[in-house]
């Protein structure tokens, strides 16, 4: 489950790239990917931690990633991002995502990982609504439930 994270992880990541590439420079790009970095291991740590989760984070996050193509929740969630970096002083005095470039460390840190949440937190809910609905349910049992010899 941990490389099924790896590659959905990576499946996500051109359009925030894309739009965040527009938006930074200099420091503010270190720390998107360090933001970056940070949220993949955060993934990989639960992915290890609870495999339910993990198939829900994966699934959910497919679903997210065919959602690029109109990029409407990673317009929201970036938004958002960078609504908390300006609010936290983190982005530079004059920002203005319409014109002018982010440099500072922390606005790129902070929005990447804001987008970030939010975007796997979407993945989440939509990857456990999915179990809800008992799709990959008999993966969760067969993993969950091993069966006992007599």
């Amino acid at each position: 489950m941990l490389a099924a994270w790896v590659v959905v992880f990576l499946v996500n990541l051109p359009v925030p790239v894309m739009f965040g590439n527009l938006l930074t420079e200099g420091n503010a790009r270190l720390g998107m990917m360090m933001g970056t970095i940070l949220l993949g291991l955060i993934g990989g740590i639960i992915c290890q931690r609870s495999y339910r989760i993990c198939l829900a984070l994966n699934s959910g996050g497919l679903v997210v990633a065919l959602t690029q193509f109109v990029a409407i929740p990673q317009f929201i969630a970036g938004s958002i991002g960078l609504l908390v970096s300006t609010t936290l002083g983190l982005a530079d005095v004059n920002f203005d995502a319409g014109r002018d470039e982010m440099t500072l460390w922390g606005g790129g840190f902070v929005t990447t990982i804001v987008t970030g949440a939010l975007l796997m937190g979407l993945a989440l809910g939509i990857g456990l609504v999915f179990q809800l609905l008992g799709l990959g349910r008999d993966r969760l049992n067969r993993i969950e439930k091993p069966s006992i010899p007599e």
